[in-house]
Parts: structure tokens; C-alpha cells; sequence
């Protein structure tokens, strides 16, 4: 299978529909996030260089320029995603037969694991400064395209929230305890921050409306 930017939406369905290992869940909220900050880049577009908005020319320079980023980051999350993820099913395929194999099994499964971990995390974070960005724009940008920026705002909400439960199921994997202990604080505060912007700009967005 080739990789996932590179596939017609049809050919990613397709395949995301069947008993494939991948692409899943994770796959999944990191082209949500995607989607997400395309729109707010498609708003950005939409208010570049029209009189109206001048005075925030800046604010939305600058946003373009991060937003940007955030989306060549995003574009291959779901790669990403799957990439770790396969390398974590082939770690759960060693033998463990003998002390020596049971070892070695158990250090893989904790290296993969946190890899497996550490890709939905960094959806997370991105979500939220993909919203940090959009709620700057709102009252700010072209009002024609005011809804698309409640659409990317919910677009990171679900993002998150599924990216979150692809960082706990590899929790109780981890070897270092402390760093799953960091996941968990860390993940839990970024969701509340992004359900509480999210659910601001969706109010804001509607008012707008």
C-alpha cells in the first residue's frame, strides 16, 4: 500500500473500511486535524488582501505563515500513524518462548509503544494551536467564510478527542512510568483546552451567523 497523502479519498475508504491493520483510528484524526487547518487556510485565503480586512493584515499574515506549518505536519500524520503502528503489530508477533526472546520482546513492545504514543500526542498538540490560530480569525477574516471556521474548529475537536484515545490504549505499555504518568496529565490538559476553544469559537462562529 502506498502512502495515505497520496491516495484518492476513494482509495483511502476503501482500504480504511476493511480488516486492514492500518489505517485506523489514529490515521483517522490526524486527517481530521488536516481538514481542519485547511479550512482555517482556506479562510486566510479567502480574507488575503481585501480592503475590508486591512487592518488585520498582520494578524492574518502571520497565521498564514504557522498555519502553513501546522498543515505540512498534519498532511503525513496519518503516514505517521501508520508507520508506528505497523512496527508495533510486528512487535507483538516475536516469540517469547525462552527468558531471552520474552526480554527482547518486552523492550521492543516498550520502544514501538511509545512511538505509537508519541504520534497521537503530537496530533493533539497541533489540534490546539491549529484552534489557537482559528479563533484569532473569527470577526477578523471574511465573513462569507465565518462557518468554515466553526467547521475547522469542530474538525480539531474531533481530532483530539480521537487522537486522545489513541495515546491511552498504549498507556499501560509504556516501560517508563513516568513518561506514561506525563502522557496522561499532558493529554488530559490539552483536551480540556481544546474542548473549551473549540466550543468558544463554535459559539462565536454562530453569533457571527
Amino acid at each position: 500500500m502506498g502512502k495515505i497523502a497520496d491516495m484518492s479519498i476513494k482509495e483511502y475508504l476503501d482500504i480504511l473500511k476493511t480488516d486492514a491493520p492500518a489505517p485506523g483510528g489514529g490515521g483517522v484524526s490526524g486527517l481530521t486535524a488536516a481538514q481542519g487547518i485547511s479550512l482555517t487556510l482556506m479562510v486566510i485565503e479567502l480574507t488575503l488582501g481585501k480592503k475590508k480586512y486591512e487592518e488585520y493584515m498582520e494578524l492574518i499574515e502571520k497565521s498564514r505563515e504557522r498555519a502553513l506549518e501546522l498543515y505540512e505536519e498534519l498532511a503525513v500524520a496519518a503516514d505517521e500513524d501508520r508507520e508506528v503502528f505497523l512496527k508495533l503489530s510486528e512487535a507483538y508477533a516475536l516469540p517469547k518462548e525462552t527468558e531471552e526472546e520474552k526480554k527482547i520482546k518486552q523492550q521492543v513492545l516498550g520502544e514501538r509503544s511509545l512511538a505509537a504514543t508519541e504520534a497521537p500526542y503530537k496530533v493533539m498538540e497541533l489540534s490546539l494551536e491549529g484552534l489557537e490560530i482559528t479563533e484569532k480569525l473569527v470577526g477578523k477574516s471574511n465573513k462569507m467564510a465565518v462557518s468554515d471556521l466553526g467547521v475547522a474548529a469542530a474538525c480539531f475537536l474531533a481530532a483530539c478527542k480521537s487522537a486522545w484515545l489513541n495515546v491511552k490504549i498504549n498507556l499501560p505499555y509504556l516501560t517508563d512510568k513516568d513518561r506514561a504518568q506525563a502522557f496522561e496529565k499532558g493529554g488530559r490538559n490539552i483536551l480540556e483546552k481544546v474542548t473549551a476553544l473549540s466550543e468558544k469559537i463554535y459559539d462565536a462562529v454562530e453569533k457571527e451567523i
